[in-house]
Formats: structure tokens, C-alpha cells, sequence
């Protein structure tokens, strides 16, 4: 079994926030092959199997907010005896420009909150990510730049929506075929 966590916050109040791209890959992965997430009390996250001919993959959504993601991955890992070769967290990145995605097998959390969770609680930063570029904030009236805390709990604006939808469709595309390759790369979308 594989395991494919995307991260977010979980509400209302954050589904359509840039630090939920994590989130909105698992959904698309979630209607595109039918599958039907369950939300498990234990584990702290709603869970679902996705099959692909021989292939199995464990889609979660952690139920817990970001910056304590690592509990809900150890959890899940620990009951389905997968290793952290067989994960795949899903975040975003404010580092990426909004159409970059990068695979990566390892590295430090970078500043973001959830993947330094799962790399606390794991023990360790070998750790396949693939990371989704949201951008940093722009500068607004005069010398004002929404500071990142505020940028990544704001909405992607009508014109980052139709560029994301490339975006998440190509990163379901990338999340399923990583297992095969496990080759580290930076694609450009759009």
C-alpha cells in the first residue's frame, strides 16, 4: 500500500485557502476515481483506497490543522505498516511560483508548518513531498505586503482559480506516478 497525504486545514472557513492545495489534490484524486473517503476517529483524518489495477493507494486528509499534521500521518503509517518510502505528503509552497510543481525525496520543512510536523514527529527528513506552488504576496497599496501567516489562510483570487485547476490536474497525474519513478523534478504547468 501507498499512502498520499494532502495537507490543510480542516472547515469551511480554509477550503478555498491557498495553504489547502494539499487538500484539493486528495479531492480531485477523490472524484476522479470514485473513492470514498471515511473519516476515522483513531487515525484523525478521513481516509479512502484508491485502486488502480494492481496498484493501492491510501488517500488521507488529515482532520487535524496544519502545523499539527505529523500525529495524524504517524497514526495512519503505524496502522497500515507503510514506511515513509511509501508516503507522499502534498502541501503548498509560497517559495513556487503558482503553475510549479517539485517532487522532491527529502529536505527540510522549509518554514512550512505541516511538513515540519511530519518530520518531527517521523524522525526524520526522508520524506517524498511534492510541493505546490502558491507564490509569495504581492505588494499591495504602498509599501503594504500581506505578511505569508495571512497570505497562505487567504483565497487563491478568480483569475489563480482557473490557472489552479491545471495545476491539480496535473499534480494528480504526478502524485500516482511518483511511485513508479521516484525521480525527483520540477514541472512547470502553466
Amino acid at each position: 500500500m501507498k499512502v498520499i497525504v494532502g495537507l490543510g486545514n480542516p472547515g469551511k472557513k480554509y477550503s478555498e485557502n491557498r495553504h489547502n492545495a494539499g487538500f484539493k489534490i486528495i479531492d480531485q484524486l477523490v472524484y476522479e476515481y470514485e473513492v470514498k473517503l471515511k473519516r476515522s476517529i483513531r487515525q484523525k483524518a478521513w481516509l479512502g483506497e484508491l485502486r488502480i489495477d494492481s496498484d493501492c493507494f491510501l488517500l488521507v486528509k488529515p482532520k487535524t490543522y496544519m502545523n499539527v499534521s505529523g500525529l495524524c500521518v504517524s497514526r495512519v503509517l503505524a496502522k497500515y505498516k507503510v514506511s515513509t518510502e511509501d508516503l507522499l505528503i502534498i502541501y503548498d509552497d509560497a517559495d513556487l511560483n503558482l503553475g510549479t510543481l517539485r517532487i522532491k525525496k527529502s529536505g527540510s520543512s522549509a518554514g512550512h508548518g505541516g511538513a515540519a510536523s511530519i518530520i518531527d514527529v517521523l524522525g526524520t527528513k526522508e520524506i517524498n513531498r511534492l510541493k505546490v506552488g502558491i507564490g509569495r504576496p504581492t505588494l499591495g497599496r504602498g509599501d503594504y505586503q500581506l505578511p505569508l501567516t495571512e497570505y497562505v489562510l487567504s483565497n487563491f483570487s478568480s483569475e489563480e482559480k482557473k490557472q489552479l485547476k491545471e495545476v491539480i490536474a496535473k499534480a494528480v497525474e504526478v502524485s500516482l506516478d511518483w511511485f513508479r519513478e521516484k525521480k525527483e523534478k520540477t514541472i512547470k504547468v502553466s
